[in-house]
């Protein structure tokens, strides 16, 4: 009899929690799916944004605390040219996702040495193309160098604070390398016009935006003549201090 208690006590007990699980898909499930979508230029992409739109509504009816990460890619239309930006689960119904366009940053040489890898804003591999050229705009893309591709979405961060700063990057930047110097590792920006800005240390630093800004207010104070040639480097600060910023940098490096 005792055993038949503790029998009928699992069943029931299985069958509430049964019963919760149930419930609470139920109040738990995806009502709203409030996109936005963030593009450049003309919105080359609506066609394919449209087509996302359609399958994120899909989503509507499943349980959310259940939706994954490749839930909500696997439904971009056109991931060549579009990538999910972020999402937010907002309890008890909804889920707010940001779609972006993906720009044509960034061209490095293939192995082949006969065509590019394209990658985008993100340091992410786009595909692969036979000329630096921006499919979008006609104009180059920044040629990348001296880098690996576990390298490109630190590198492309980096290149995303010298466009915050400097209100431009594709414009000014003709290429972008790596130079040793010493026991430092430094990134190097070289300009269309020949100018370069070197930024030491900065491998895995935390400070590499402020790095650039030290730059930028240096560069700020040249005429129009010093910034077709010259060079600034950004040196790591000692004993936690700002960053030095040496002009005329070093030719030598």
């Amino acid at each position: 009899m005792k055993f038949l208690r503790k029998v009928l006590a699992l069943c029931l007990a299985i069958v509430f929690l049964i019963a919760l699980v149930i419930g609470a898909g139920i109040i738990l499930s995806v009502q709203n799916v409030n996109v936005r979508f963030v593009y450049y230029g003309e919105n080359a992409h609506a066609a394919d944004y449209a087509q996302t739109r359609s399958n994120l509504d899909k989503l509507k009816g499943t349980g959310l605390l259940f939706i994954t990460d490749s839930d909500i890619e696997s439904k971009v239309g056109n991931s060549d040219v579009l990538a999910v930006e972020s999402y937010k689960k907002v309890f008890p119904c909804s889920i707010d996702i940001v779609i972006r366009e993906r720009a044509e940053t960034f061209a490095v040489k293939a192995e082949n040495g006969l065509s590019y890898n394209v990658y985008d804003e993100c340091g992410v591999l786009m595909k692969s193309n036979v000329s630096t050229v921006n499919g979008s705009d006609g104009c180059p893309n920044v040629l990348v160098s001296g880098f690996t591709a576990d390298d490109m979405c630190e590198v492309a961060q980096t290149c995303g604070y010298f466009k915050e700063v400097f209100s431009s990057f594709r414009r000014l930047v003709e290429k972008v390398t790596t130079v040793s110097v010493s026991e430092s590792q430094a990134i190097e920006f070289v300009f269309r016009s020949g100018f370069v800005i070197r930024v030491h240390g900065y491998k895995g630093a935390k400070d590499n935006r402020l790095k650039i800004e030290k730059a930028f207010e240096k560069y700020s104070t040249l005429t129009d003549s010093q910034k077709l040639d010259g060079v600034i480097d950004v040196l790591v600060a000692k004993d936690g201090g700002e960053p030095l910023v040496v002009y005329p940098g070093y030719a030598g490096f």
